[in-house]
């Protein structure tokens, strides 16, 4: 499920409760954001942070706080960036899927013969 917001308070409204695998937010939305309210962003077991930046943006979003930083998988200049973005995802997912912690919902795979 794909979910879009343009504020933590927002997004946390828009997931109605479900904790995502992986929070893609912009820059500005990360600045504007303490490491506390951060760390309280209800992510899913293995769930990560990936901060990006636009292509054109000032050069002053060139890194995130330190703070900030050590909360983040990954920091993304997009659309530049977007193959290592989905090869995030993918690897989220399946490190997901290993531990256990892959969506309940998803029908249980069959065993090998």
């Amino acid at each position: 499920r794909i979910a879009t917001a343009h504020s933590l308070d927002e997004g946390a409204e828009v997931l109605h409760g479900q904790a995502p695998l992986m929070l893609i937010a912009h820059r500005s939305i990360l600045d504007d954001a303490t490491p506390q309210d951060l760390a309280r962003v209800p992510l899913a077991g293995g769930g990560v942070i990936v901060a990006y930046r636009g292509h054109n943006d000032p050069p002053d979003l060139v890194h995130l706080p330190l703070p900030t930083s050590r909360l983040t998988m990954a920091e993304l200049e997009l659309p530049l960036e977007r193959t290592r973005l989905v090869a995030l995802a993918a690897h989220v997912a399946s490190r997901a899927q290993e531990v256990g912690r892959a969506r309940k919902d998803a029908p249980p795979e069959s065993p090998a013969s």
